[in-house]
């Protein structure tokens, strides 16, 4: 058996770099979008304060690196395009750039070349105040989701026991998520739907 399902928007997305530059922390931080403005989009995972060019080793995809420049002080064009090269590589969202040790200059070039957002700081700022309430986002983000996960699980198992078969069980789940739900066997025999009126013309394209 299979089951697909289909959920309009629900007003909550994922948190972006364009996000990032909404929070009283960046804009009160004077920054300009200086590269990869049509990155913007990049989903941020954790945001990471770095000081060493050799930060790329340790990224897993999604950070969103803060830094003051002190690492990169001192090197050369061909080593700061190697540097952002394989940042960029490693999936980084982003780069925030605070010019206190190396002036802006020195990642712009290399930055535009692989597509890496640089957002630079027009005044000083606090990266632990940054750190801090992007952190709180992204956990209770995932705490919200947990919390849906579980309120899911009880009502599933609540209709479970209360007998009403796969009808029942499809019509709760979709009712719980608010959500198309469609339920076939593995040929694509439909089992039942929700709702069961019949499921939409894009849903149905999308899973064909």
């Amino acid at each position: 058996y299979t089951v697909s399902m289909s959920r309009p928007e629900t007003g909550h997305s994922v948190l972006t770099v364009a996000d990032l530059l909404t929070l009283e922390e960046f804009r009160s931080g004077e920054v300009t979008v200086a590269a990869g403005g049509h990155r913007l989009g990049n989903r941020v995972e954790w945001v990471h304060v770095f000081e060493t060019p050799v930060v790329s080793e340790v990224l897993r995809g999604g950070e969103f690196l803060l830094t003051t420049g002190i690492g990169l002080a001192g090197m050369s064009p061909a080593q700061v395009e190697a540097f952002v090269a394989a940042v960029a590589r490693s999936g980084a969202a982003g780069i925030g750039f605070e010019p206190s040790h190396a002036p802006a200059d020195l990642l712009i070039t290399a930055c535009r070349a692989h597509d890496l957002p640089l957002i630079v700081f027009g005044r000083d700022v606090r990266f632990v105040d940054i750190t801090h309430v992007v952190h709180e986002r992204l956990v209770s983000g995932e705490l919200l989701t947990l919390r849906r996960a579980v309120t899911l699980q009880t009502q599933l198992r609540e209709s479970a026991r209360e007998g009403l078969g796969p009808s029942g069980l499809v019509s709760a789940l979709g009712e719980v998520l608010g959500a198309q739900v469609l339920f076939e066997r593995l040929d694509r025999t439909p089992i039942a739907t929700s709702p069961e009126d019949g499921l939409d013309v894009a849903f149905l394209d999308a899973l064909d």
